[in-house]
C-alpha cells in the first residue's frame, strides 16, 4: 500500500538524520506518526513526510516566516511528524489521555520505565525515557 511504501522510505531517511552533541526534541517514529494521522492529528509541524516518502522540513522552503514557508510546503505534505512532547500534549488536551513515564530502580531490574496512560500501567522494556514515551504514545493512540 502507499502508506507501507511511504513508511519504508521514511524509515530509511530517518536513519540518515544525525543528532549528535545537541539536546533537542525527539521526533515520533514514522509508525507513531501514521497512528496519529489516522486519528486526525493535523497540527502543522516543522517536519513532515512528503509525497516521496522522505522526511522533509518546512524550513527548507522559501519564505520569510514559518507561515510563508508552510504555505510553500503545503502541497507536498502527506502527514506531519511531531515531536514526542507535542503529541503527548495533543493527546492530553484533545483526547483527555495523559501519557506519563516514570523511572524507577528496584535493585533487581536496574533500569525500568513505568508508562502510565491515565492510571493504566503499560509494561515497558525501553532503554531510554524516549523509547518508553514512544511506546506509551503508541498505546494511547491505539485506544482511540
Amino acid at each position: 500500500s502507499a502508506i507501507n511504501s511511504t513508511l519504508k522510505i521514511a524509515q530509511e531517511t530517518k536513519k540518515r538524520i544525525k543528532r549528535k552533541g545537541i539536546m533537542k526534541e525527539e521526533l515520533v517514529s514514522i509508525e507513531t506518526a501514521i497512528l496519529a494521522y489516522k486519528i486526525g492529528f493535523n497540527i502543522p509541524c516543522i517536519y513532515f513526510i512528503d509525497k516521496e516518502g522522505d522526511i522533509s522540513s518546512v524550513m527548507d522552503y522559501i519564505g520569510d516566516t514559518f507561515e510563508d514557508k508552510f504555505e510553500m510546503a503545503k502541497e507536498f505534505i502527506v502527514m506531519f511528524l511531531p515531536t514526542q512532547s507535542l503529541l503527548q500534549k495533543y493527546l492530553r488536551e484533545m483526547h483527555n489521555l495523559n501519557v506519563n513515564v516514570n523511572y524507577y530502580d528496584d535493585k533487581i531490574t536496574p533500569i525500568r520505565w513505568a508508562v502510565f496512560i491515565d492510571t493504566n500501567y503499560i509494561p515497558c522494556k525501553g532503554d531510554t525515557y524516549e523509547q518508553a514515551l514512544e511506546k506509551g504514545l503508541q498505546e494511547a493512540l491505539n485506544t482511540l
